[in-house]
Order: structure tokens, then C-alpha cells, then sequence
């Protein structure tokens, strides 16, 4: 499709961004109420910041995922350019929370929310921050964005590339008209580099990397919060899951400790009032996990990693409700077995090799309860498929080393 003719779709876009401007504000207004993100959240959205890193280099890690993603090559560029600024974006606060865990954050790392794709909220971001370059994280394809971004003559790359199959007229225009003004495109996969040369990039703009998802940040040593008990992580979990999960788990005799640990904690209250035959105790409100505790909901952030170093089994969330998935390969890190149901769609690539090497159980709602009472009954059997899993990530920790040389090769990180 040629300039000329991306000029109606562009058109519709902006009309349609202008016209859809109260429900955004809305939107937003729900984020700071949901995610306790503040008026910080607002402000920063529409351009206005109080904070500036001039020449950083730009991440924007949309979610929590993306940020998860992100870690180990941000990681690689803070020991090779240790004075180096790196600015985080990211659209949630519940990501702009993990981020400022991070513990360089305050120092050579600094977060901010990124604009909406609204013209004048992206100029007050590129005025106040002129960063470097701009290295967008997976999915994030804003047609504006990309626009003021090249006119500043700011390099702009897509890491970890993937993109949907879309069959909307007008998404795909959009698609095409983002990117259009993209300098690299690092694609995770063939089909996602297919997809990229099939919206008009040039080949030579696109690389094939991996996915950058396998170079998982891990630390050395994860407190445990449950010394007490031995217990199974329900992790990341929405909205009719947890029923789902506990009446799976509480057949088991005896019963393990069941950790809830939702995607979105501010559900704590929700899940207590669905649950409450059970004894419930909640991290947040520092309870103390006693022999008659039944279930404790780890209602906190920036902890999920800690709780699945010391689980025995990880059941996966976003899974039996047709989210999508989440993230399989941090506990498969470290070397856990784990359960995910039917709607995995956004994991795809990860479940297929974790199922190719056997080290990973899919079932179905109905499915779980006896799964859940074959793994407790013979947890030597299946051992060794949290060892698979392991295996499997180990042999890709290169991957983020090898996207740091290549955007050095690139100029983009020196």
C-alpha cells in the first residue's frame, strides 16, 4: 500500500481517536481507580511529566509481560554501559509498580507512563524526555507514536516482534501505517517475520532473533514467605479461576496449602467473599499461615517469582478462562511442574516446546481435579517434568545476549 493511499485510513484513525476521546478519558480514569496507578497515571498519559532523563535509551513494555521480557536485556545493558540511562514506559500501573522494583530503579533507571497516541500527548513526551532511541517492546504498533518518533529522527526498533493474523481492514492499514516508520523490526519467530513482509516492511528491516522471553532474569536465591508449609501456587490467576482451582485442589487428602496469587490484586476482596468456606489468609494484611489454614491469597506485587521458587506445583492462571495464558517459562526456569488449561493462545510458541519435550501438563476444567490427585499421589512420577522444563529454558539463555550485540551492531545501544 503506498503513502497516498494510507492517507484515508490514517484519517479514519485520527477521527476515530478524536471521537472515541471521552470514553479514553474514562478509560483512564478507571485505570488510576483499578490499579491505584494515581493522578500520576493521568498526567503522564496525556504528556505532562515532572521528571526528565534527557538521551536515555526508551523501553516501552507495555504490561507486565512485556516489562518481564524486557528484564534480562536491560539487564546486559546496565554492565555494559553502567552510566547508561534506560527510561521504562509501560500503559499499566500495575507494570510501572514492577518496574520500580527494579534495583537500579532511581539510579540509571527511571519510569514513566507512556503517552496515549493522541499528537500533542506524544510531543510533550519527546520534548520533555529526547531519548536516544526508541525500542518498543513485542505488539505496540501506535500509528502517531511512530510518526512524531521518526519525524524526531529518534531510532525506533520493535524487540521480541510478533504480530497477530488480523483480517480488519482497517487494523491492518493502521498496522501498515506504524510500520512503515520503523528503523528494525526483531522478529521472535519466522511467522511473525512472514506476517511483518507481508504488511510491506523490507527484508533487510527485519531479523529474525528468538524469542527473547526464553532469557529469563533469575536470581541466585528467592526468599520463602511459607517456610511452614508445603503448598501448590495458583499463579496469575482471573476472575473464575479460583473456583475453578479449589474445587480441583480440595478433594486432595491430605490437602496442601493453596497459594492464590492473582493477576490483578485488587480482587483480594472478591476472591475472600467466593471463598470464604475456606480459612483464608492474606498477605497483604500480614496473617500468619497456621495448620488450619486452607488458602493463602498473596494479594502483592513483585513476589511471584519467589512463590514459585518454593511451590511444588504451579498451576497457570489466564488459562481455564479464555484469556489467553500467561507466562509458562518462569516457573519451568525453575524447574517446576506445571498445569495450564485449554486457552493458551498468547503462549503458543512457549507450550509447544514445553510440549514437545513433555515437561508440561494442559488440561481441561474438567480435567484438573484428577490430574491433581495423579500428581499427588505419585509426585516422584512427574518430577522429572519440571526437570524438562528446565532443560528447555537453559538452552536459550543466550537470546538476550544476541539482541544486545545485534542493536549494538545496529547502532541503536553504543
Amino acid at each position: 500500500m503506498t503513502a497516498p493511499a494510507l492517507q484515508r485510513p490514517l484519517f479514519w484513525y485520527r477521527t476515530l481517536l478524536c471521537l472515541l476521546s471521552p470514553i479514553v478519558f474514562l478509560f483512564t480514569l478507571r485505570e488510576i481507580y483499578r490499579r491505584q496507578g494515581g493522578w500520576q497515571y493521568l498526567r503522564e498519559r496525556y504528556g505532562f511529566y515532572r521528571h526528565s532523563n534527557i538521551n536515555a535509551i526508551w523501553i516501552h513494555a507495555a504490561s507486565v509481560g512485556e516489562w518481564q521480557a524486557a528484564k534480562p536485556l536491560v539487564k546486559i545493558i546496565q554492565q555494559q554501559h553502567p552510566q547508561q540511562h534506560i527510561l521504562i514506559t509501560t500503559n499499566t500501573a500495575t507494570a510501572a509498580r514492577l518496574v520500580k522494583t527494579h534495583p537500579a530503579y532511581g539510579m540509571t533507571l527511571s519510569h514513566a507512563f507512556c503517552p496515549l497516541d493522541y499528537p500533542r500527548a506524544i510531543k510533550r513526551f519527546l520534548k520533555n524526555f529526547q531519548p536516544r532511541c526508541a525500542l518498543m517492546m513485542e505488539t505496540e504498533l501506535w500509528p502517531n507514536l511512530f510518526g512524531a518518533i521518526k519525524q524526531a529522527n529518534i531510532p525506533l526498533a520493535i524487540l521480541n516482534a510478533r504480530l497477530s493474523a488480523c483480517s480488519i481492514n482497517l487494523q491492518h492499514a493502521i498496522q501498515k501505517i506504524a510500520v512503515m516508520n520503523v528503523d528494525k523490526i526483531y522478529a521472535r519467530a519466522d511467522a511473525e517475520a512472514e506476517r511483518y513482509l507481508a504488511l510491506g516492511v523490507a527484508a533487510e528491516k527485519i531479523q529474525i532473533m528468538g524469542n527473547l522471553k526464553f532469557s529469563l532474569h533469575l536470581e541466585k536465591n528467592y526468599p520463602n514467605f511459607i517456610p511452614e508449609r508445603t503448598y501448590y501456587l495458583a499463579a496469575s490467576t482471573h476472575a473464575g479461576e479460583e473456583r475453578i482451582i479449589v474445587d480441583a485442589w480440595r478433594h486432595l487428602t491430605p490437602r496442601p496449602l493453596l497459594v492464590i496469587a492473582p493477576r490483578h490484586p485488587e480482587r483480594r476482596h472478591d476472591i475472600s467473599r467466593e471463598l470464604k468456606e475456606f480459612n483464608i489468609a492474606v498477605r497483604s494484611q500480614k496473617d500468619i499461615i497456621t495448620e488450619q489454614t486452607d488458602i493463602y491469597l498473596a494479594d502483592t506485587l513483585g513476589e511471584l517469582m519467589a512463590l514459585y521458587a518454593h511451590s511444588d506445583l504451579v498451576i497457570v492462571g489466564g488459562s481455564f478462562v479464555n484469556i489467553g495464558g500467561h507466562n509458562i517459562l518462569e516457573p519451568a526456569a525453575l524447574s517446576k511442574t506445571i498445569i495450564t488449561g485449554p486457552y493458551m493462545q498468547n503462549f503458543s510458541e512457549e507450550l509447544t516446546l514445553l510440549k514437545n519435550q513433555q515437561a508440561i501438563f494442559q488440561v481441561s476444567a474438567l480435567q484438573l481435579p484428577t490430574l491433581l490427585q495423579e500428581i499427588y499421589a505419585q509426585p516422584q512420577n512427574v518430577a522429572t517434568t519440571g526437570q524438562r522444563a528446565q532443560q528447555c529454558c537453559q538452552s536459550y539463555t543466550h537470546i538476550a545476549e544476541h539482541y544486545y550485540q545485534q542493536l549494538k551492531h545496529d547502532q541503536l545501544v553504543n
